[in-house]
């Protein structure tokens, strides 16, 4: 039973091995919560978020463990300015150097001194008497202009509200809360319940399912007292149900 129940704010942690089983990540809400633009009780609150909604997180998002989790992201751009090489091999229209226009989007070779990092930018203009051979190229100093594409995290939910989950992988979490949404008569201790894969008694067969999966296999009595059932899960786990209704467990 133990090994069954976990705390709300635990993740879960998709191994990133060569077998690991793809998919984006989503952040799957258990209860309403706020939402910040950054990873702290300090930060304005932008917005609200309900129960029971599936959130995709960004795709470079990793830290699993993290307690903000972020929701959305914007681009940011920085521009900036760098001396670099170029050389007319390197560009496919095979331009020449003398005939170079400012604003041209270049292929750029090496940085200062041939620090070799292949890059590409804007021209700004080109550096005179700074030709250099360079094996069998010519390499003409430049100053370029470049542009930096940032991902900047703008919104996040604590990890308290919900659990990560991976498409394809976690597709049970999905399940779970597609079963809720279907049954909205079920109380909020059900749901909560369900979410982090508890059992109680008094459960229907609809409830136990949603929150465990189906049993490895239900040994079932008929009589005029109604329907008795053993359902059995692993690690010696039982469960009996009378008439749909989970009476008592042993585990």
């Amino acid at each position: 039973m133990k090994s069954r129940t976990i705390i709300t704010c635990i993740i879960f942690i998709a191994v990133l091995t060569g077998n690991a089983v793809g998919g984006n990540l989503f952040f799957a809400t258990i209860k309403k919560g706020d939402i910040r633009s950054g990873p702290g009780i300090n930060y304005k609150i932008v917005g609200k978020v309900n129960a029971l909604e599936l959130l995709e997180l960004p795709e470079d998002f990793t830290d699993y463990n993290a307690e903000w989790i972020p929701i959305e992201t914007k681009i940011k751009y920085t521009e900036g300015e760098r001396q670099g090489w170029y050389s007319d091999d390197l560009d496919r229209e095979t331009l020449s150097t003398e005939n170079l226009q400012e604003g041209k989007e270049l292929t750029f070779f090496a940085k200062i001194n041939f620090d070799w990092v292949r890059e590409r930018g804007f021209l700004l203009k080109i550096l005179p008497e700074t030709k250099k051979l360079f094996g069998n190229y010519t390499y003409q100093a430049v100053l370029y202009k470049t542009k930096q594409k940032d991902i900047v995290y703008t919104k996040y939910l604590h990890c308290s509200i919900g659990k990560i989950g991976r498409e394809s992988h976690d597709d049970n979490l999905k399940l779970r809360i597609a079963t809720i949404r279907a049954n909205p008569t079920w109380s909020n201790e059900m749901i909560k319940i369900i979410l982090n894969e508890k059992i109680k008694l008094g459960m229907t067969k609809e409830q136990i399912v949603a929150s465990w999966g189906y049993p490895k296999s239900i040994n079932r009595n008929v009589g005029s007292w109604g329907i008795y059932e053993q359902w059995v899960y692993g690690n010696s786990v039982y469960l009996y149900l009378e008439n749909g209704i989970l009476k008592s467990f042993q585990d």
